[in-house]
């Protein structure tokens, strides 16, 4: 019987794992009327008409170090941006307390081993129709670990050295 190669079953990636640990934090330290997601694969679909606030997160991209000696691994900052919605500044349903629990709750956070995570931004994006948008934007330094090749060094002779 010929042998049947396998595929492996591909592993949450780090991305997907940081988006989860993101939304499970702000769940745990937003107000009840604030919906967290992630953003929607089309953002332009995202439904906004029957909630009081929402908070998307998405990947907004990383900077990377140089490798440092004969390791391919590099120090990464991931980059975050949260989107905030909300019906008005102050108040009940208001974008201000809601910007400082998002504040309070991420800064000096840890996720999967990087961290701690820091506040690179905040600012009012826009308004339409009485929907106040405002971004925010966190940065989560991390190890960037190569996949492990074999690696072929040629060793330096004698000759070489000298």
């Amino acid at each position: 019987m010929a042998n049947v190669a396998t595929k492996r079953t591909r592993q949450k990636t780090i991305l997907t794992k940081i988006e989860e640990g993101l939304i499970a934090l702000f769940g745990e330290n937003l107000p009840e009327w604030v919906d967290i997601e992630g953003v929607p694969e089309n953002p332009d679909d995202f439904d906004f008409a029957n909630r009081d606030g929402a908070l998307l997160v998405h990947y907004a991209g990383s900077r990377y170090g140089e490798p440092q000696g004969q390791s391919t691994n590099q120090k990464r900052v991931m980059t975050w941006q949260l989107v905030l919605k909300t019906r008005s500044f102050d108040g009940e349903y208001g974008a201000y307390a809601v910007l400082e629990d998002i504040r309070q709750a991420a800064q000096g956070y840890t996720l999967e081993g990087g961290g701690p995570i820091r506040i690179v931004r905040d600012d009012l994006h826009s308004e339409k129709d009485g929907v106040w948008e405002w971004r925010i934007v966190i940065a989560l330094p991390i190890d960037a670990v190569a996949r492990r090749h074999p690696r072929h060094i040629r060793p330096i002779t004698n000759q070489e050295a000298n």
